[in-house]
Parts: C-alpha cells; structure tokens; sequence
C-alpha cells in the first residue's frame, strides 16, 4: 500500500508499477463495508488456526473469482486452488493478522 501511494502522490518518483492483488482497493470504504471485511478475515483466521486449510482456500478462490466462475471454468478454479494450497497456511494467517491490522493512510509521504 505505501508504495502506491507513493506513486499516486509522487509520479515523478515511480518509473513502474506492478499491481498484484488489487483487490485491496485505495478508496475509502464505509465502516458496514469494514466490519464485513473483518468479520470474514475472522472466519478464514478460524478456519486456519483450526486447520481447515482446504476451506481456507475455498473462500479465498471463489473471492477471486467472480460469480458462477467456479461452474463455468472448473479446471481453471481447481489449478487457482491447488495453488492456493501450496502456501504454508501459517503464512497466510500471519498475513491475514496483518490485513486486520493495518494502519491508517498516511496524510504525506513527503
């Protein structure tokens, strides 16, 4: 995230960008939308600690996707989950815990 906003504050200091996992989004969002957010960040944190890491991944496929993706192009969404099963589970709780925890933009970065 500080990187783009570095680039979107300072474009003379950014030759590139490379975008991954753009759903984090940079508007601000309402606080119904937040508590959404957090509630299923806390489902998935259950499912890991818990050691359900093929529901885990479940979720997080289907969020990838978009509706009905997951009927359409089946071999597509099971190569995407089979990935998704390839990461250490304690990572991505880990990475989870952060999301739950990130800070608020900052005001400049100059």
């Amino acid at each position: 995230m500080v990187g783009a906003y570095l680039a979107l504050d300072h474009p003379e200091a950014v030759k590139a960008f490379v975008i991954s996992n753009g759903t984090a989004g940079l508007a601000q969002i309402t606080s119904q939308v937040q508590k959404y957010r957090m509630i299923n960040l806390a489902k998935l944190l259950n499912l890991l600690d818990h050691g359900d890491t093929l529901r885990a991944a479940e979720i997080m496929t289907a969020g990838a996707f978009s509706p009905g993706y997951r009927e359409k192009y089946p071999d597509v969404f099971n190569a995407y989950l089979a990935l998704k099963l390839k990461n250490n589970p304690q990572g991505i709780a880990s990475l989870i815990r952060s999301l739950v925890n990130l800070p608020p933009r900052p005001t400049s970065l100059a």
